[in-house]
């Protein structure tokens, strides 16, 4: 017999697209540092976030 039927009635899919973006991001920064021979500067960093900067501002960049 079944103790809890809590797994049946939790739904662990991910709903927020914000969350799930953000988790992306942090696996690409962590691809980023496995493929690193040392820490990463502020510019590859800001590489693995989409980031660039214009006229001493940053823009992210968007995807599709």
């Amino acid at each position: 017999m079944e103790v809890s039927t809590i797994p049946m009635q939790v739904d662990l899919r991910v709903h927020d697209d914000v969350a799930l973006r953000e988790m992306e991001l942090f696996g690409e920064v962590l691809a980023t540092v496995a493929a690193s021979e040392g820490p990463l500067s502020k510019s590859e960093l800001d590489a693995a976030l989409g980031i660039r900067h214009l006229f001493g501002t940053s823009h992210r960049l968007t995807s599709g």
